[in-house]
């Protein structure tokens, strides 16, 4: 496997797909990751018509993936991702190829010595749509492309350095929005999320803290919304008032020294009584230390629906984010 050649990957949002936006790159391959969800005449086409020399792909997907290899003409080398944390319904978890994930990466040479594209314009990545309007079409990334791509996503989302960001978007999803760069570019951590469920994404939130940041898909908030009856955790009743009509929210926060003053304001303006001129008129005579972040609370509450009245969870969040280090929160679900 060399430059130019295909190197098609169908996983889930799991650490070996993240590095593999890397490894296949940096030794001018391409590439290819593949929608998990489609059919075996649509994965099929995919890889005879991109010339996937090699399929990584989880063994979770195995029935899928055999009925696949057993219909193309073409026969790539088959790597097996086997994830201890994986859900093996009746027939998955079989290795298809001659080498798992794990193994293979012990046959690399740790001396390696990479090198950048010949090219800014040389092909990265080939994705391809779901052929719901015929056959799928391909569609090539070149490394200029996600590269301003990668960046622009440092503005558009107004994202800090350090970042914890949780994988909600697929990374098959046009490389995931070329986050998997993104977050390089800023020395960001990544948490993997192998199932995308409302348990999962506030069971992840409250390890990860003080901040998560994560890409508001509308079909994955509808989901999260309809789904806490079955999760009946304080921060899920407390994202419950701010995720419901899909309001977003973004603004920078610095850190607080005077912890007691900020306390004794924020219970000031955090009244259901108190109308939004009146808390904005409060916090324009309070010290300039204590206005943005206070300035930054009124803004949320502007947002709830029914008495703007932070609950107990809430309040402690706000204190530890306000009294630790500086956070940009880029959503109301980062709380």
């Amino acid at each position: 496997v060399g430059k130019g050649d295909t190197v098609a990957v169908l996983c889930f949002n799991t650490p070996e797909i993240y590095e593999a936006h890397y490894g296949i790159p940096m030794i001018g391959a391409i590439i290819n990751t593949i929608n998990i969800r489609l059919d075996v005449d649509t994965i099929s086409y995919i890889l005879e018509h991109g010339e996937a020399k090699v399929v990584i792909t989880d063994n979770e997907l195995s029935p899928t993936i055999k009925e696949v290899l057993n219909k193309i003409k073409t026969k790539p080398l088959v790597i097996d991702i086997d994830d201890e944390l994986a859900n093996h319904p009746e027939g998955a978890g079989e290795n298809l190829g001659s080498l798992n994930y794990e193994e293979f990466l012990k046959t690399g040479d740790e001396n390696f010595e990479w090198s950048l594209p010949d090219d800014e314009w040389d092909s990265l990545a080939l994705n391809y749509t779901s052929g719901t309007t015929g056959l799928p079409k391909g569609v090539v990334y070149h490394h200029r492309g996600s590269y301003l791509m990668a960046l622009g996503s440092v503005t558009a989302f107004s994202m800090a350095m350090h970042p914890t960001y949780m994988w909600v978007v697929p990374m098959f999803h046009c490389n995931g929005w070329g986050n998997p760069y993104t977050l390089t570019a800023l020395a960001g951590t990544s948490v993997c999320l192998r199932y995308v469920s409302a348990k999962n994404l506030f069971e992840h939130l409250s390890i990860n803290t003080p901040l998560v940041n994560i890409v508001r898909q509308p079909n994955v908030l509808n989901a999260v919304e309809k789904s806490f009856s079955e999760v009946k955790s304080n921060t899920a009743r407390f994202l419950d008032r701010k995720i419901h009509g899909n309001t977003l929210f973004n603004v920078s926060i610095k850190p607080v020294e005077n912890t007691k003053d900020f306390l004794i304001c924020f219970e000031d303006i955090n009244s259901a009584e108190l109308t939004n001129k009146q808390r904005r008129d409060f916090v324009a005579n309070v010290s300039h230390e204590l206005r943005s972040p206070l300035t930054a609370i009124i803004g949320f509450l502007e947002t709830l629906n029914g008495p703007a009245k932070l609950d107990v969870t809430a309040q402690f969040k706000f204190i530890q984010l306000m009294s630790t280090e500086t956070h940009r929160m880029n959503s109301l679900i980062n709380l």
